[in-house]
């Protein structure tokens, strides 16, 4: 079995990244082997995709679709040596590529079918932080430098999206941090402790 993929959704604001930080040093205190990532990565095309969403460098849409799938396909192959016992925590994976490209104005079927065209290793469990849109923005827009999804019309669209993907964990995103880790935790612990027993 290989390692266990728990990604993390959600708008620009939502908080991902500090739950994966609270998360993942819970599940280290309780004897997880725990490796935490993010998407788009630090690697070459990851780093163009940053550069276009800061305004540095114009790209077509499709342009910036191929810049996170060839990304992604990098950062998968870098994953499988995780070990078996792993347990990922991804900032982002492939259902913010859909949310995001689908509200960039790419027909579904055509990010569907780039993204089948890559290597894919599907989440195990996917997590979205569910945060209104007007709070998701305020958070988002208080940061020293915003990006070009970082409008709220735009992030409105995503919330929407989101909302069509079945797959999700929903988790309710507002609240204090101790909070929202105790309900994400309420939703990954047992998820994990049915992983090793295989149930």
């Amino acid at each position: 079995m290989a390692a266990t993929l728990i990604a993390f959704e959600g708008l620009d604001g939502s908080g991902k990244s500090t739950q994966i930080q609270i998360v993942g040093d819970i599940l280290r205190d309780n004897g997880y082997v725990v490796h935490t990532t993010r998407e788009p990565t630090n690697g070459r095309w990851g780093k163009l995709f940053r550069r276009w969403a800061a305004g540095e460098i114009e790209a077509s849409k499709e342009v910036v679709l191929e810049l996170l799938l060839a990304d992604r396909a990098d950062h998968v192959r870098s994953l499988a040596g995780l070990p078996e016992n792993a347990v990922i925590l991804c900032d982002r994976y492939e259902a913010s590529t859909l949310a995001y490209q689908v509200a960039s104005e790419i027909p579904e079927e055509d990010v569907l079918r780039a993204m089948n065209s890559y290597t894919r290793r599907p989440a195990d469990l996917q997590i979205y932080l569910d945060l209104p849109v007007y709070a998701a923005w305020e958070r988002a827009v208080s940061r020293p430098e915003q990006e070009r999804y970082e409008r709220y019309d735009f992030l409105k669209k995503v919330y929407e999206e989101y909302a069509k993907n079945t797959d999700l964990v929903r988790v309710n995103a507002l609240g204090t941090q101790g909070a929202v880790a105790a309900r994400i935790l309420d939703v990954v612990l047992p998820f994990l402790e049915s992983r090793v027993k295989g149930t």
